[in-house]
């Protein structure tokens, strides 16, 4: 273990400008379950969570405890757009929601934003932590809820395509394992 590394990777999470503690008993709930989970408790209700020191394997252990401890089942992409106590506390209170084939992942002035097609199993969590330090807007595509059994390969390329091309941005595709942009009609029809 590099424990230099460690501690200057430690000495690195940001402190709060003003240290505002949960409102609410949703908010107690969600700090407390961040404080069982994360290296670093948050101090202020507007803390993000991947700043203070949570991934998606934790991200994934949080979901879990949001649904057994507050009865509320949140995809684990919600980390993405509710990364704070007080944000997530919000979408708890909103109820379950289904899962979107976009995924905002980082925000910047740069263009043209990149949308970036999951890996196998569906879900662009791994993007994360690349997507943060690119400083461009960066927009994960993933597997959305709602698809029919038995599913085409290229009814969801058709699905993606009419996804990013609602959205308001100029794309450039990427993809952790080659994937590209789908257009409607690009891929072969394998049953999923």
């Amino acid at each position: 273990v590099d424990r230099q590394a460690l501690a200057a990777r430690c000495a690195a999470v940001p402190r709060p400008t003003a240290v505002e503690p949960p409102r609410g008993e949703t908010e107690r709930q969600l700090a407390e379950l961040w404080a069982r989970l994360l290296p670093h408790a948050p101090e202020s209700r507007d803390q993000d969570f991947f700043a203070l020191g949570g991934n998606s394997l934790l991200g994934v252990r949080l979901m879990s405890l949001v649904r057994t401890t507050l009865g509320v089942d949140l995809p684990l992409s919600t980390l993405f757009t509710h990364a704070t106590v007080a944000a997530l506390a919000e979408a708890v209170r909103g109820g379950p929601v289904g899962r979107t084939a976009l995924v905002p992942m980082s925000r910047g002035d740069q263009a043209p934003a990149a949308y970036w097609i999951h890996p196998v199993g569906g879900d662009v969590v791994c993007y994360r932590e690349l997507a943060a330090k690119l400083g461009m807007p960066v927009t994960g595509v993933q597997v959305p809820d709602g698809l029919p059994p038995g599913f085409l390969l290229s009814e969801l390329a058709d699905a993606y395509a009419a996804a990013i091309a609602q959205d308001s941005v100029d794309a450039s595709a990427g993809g952790g394992d080659g994937g590209e942009a789908p257009s409607p009609g690009s891929c072969p029809e394998i049953r999923v």
